[in-house]
């Protein structure tokens, strides 16, 4: 399940000291680096349906043509 997403690398970068403490805490965690499974794009026809995507979603955008949204899990994709 993905939990956090942070679009900025600098962010990024700085969240891997909290993944050291994580480890020294014995907590156990899984980075994704590849977040293509987690995507979802759909028409952004005024008839579509999108309610239940935005609402377990982490992030959304949209284009002219689609709304995109990084879920937070792959039960959503």
């Amino acid at each position: 399940m993905v939990k956090h997403f942070f679009d900025n690398k600098e962010t990024f970068k700085a969240q891997a000291e909290g993944l050291k403490i994580l480890d020294r805490a014995g907590i156990d965690y899984e980075l994704v680096e590849n977040l293509r499974p987690f995507v979802v794009k759909l028409s952004r026809s005024r008839y579509s349906k999108y309610a239940p995507f935005l609402k377990n979603s982490i992030a959304y955008m949209e284009t002219p043509d689609w709304r995109i949204f990084l879920m937070k899990d792959l039960a959503f994709c």
